[in-house]
């Protein structure tokens, strides 16, 4: 697979557009090619101060995690050409604040 481009930050101010390898999608992934990305205000909070709250920026990430794109390769529930809102976060289901229905603040 490709090299895909991104916006790595560093630390606070320090953003960097880097090429990272594409992984091939385990079984039951996809690949996204992503057309568009929201930068929300935990990416702003990161950028300006490197810490969002708590959660401190403790090495180089990817900034925009809310993002929108195409289906375009992968077997999994999603054939290629399917347009798609991606919801990135992992949540265990079992903390309270999953518990509570707060699942995108699950630490």
């Amino acid at each position: 697979m490709n090299d895909a481009t991104a916006a790595i930050l560093h630390g606070p101010k320090d953003v960097r557009i880097e090429r990272h390898p594409i992984s091939r999608p385990a079984p039951g992934e996809v690949l996204v090619e992503i057309g568009a990305v929201g930068l929300c205000g935990s990416d702003l909070h990161y950028y300006a101060h490197g810490e969002n709250g708590p959660n401190v920026l403790r090495s180089p990430t990817a900034l925009g995690h809310e993002a929108a794109g195409t289906v375009v390769a992968g077997d999994g529930p999603l054939p290629a050409g399917t347009r798609v809102a991606v919801e990135p976060a992992i949540p265990c289901g079992r903390c309270r604040t999953c518990r509570a229905g707060r699942y995108n603040q699950c630490p």
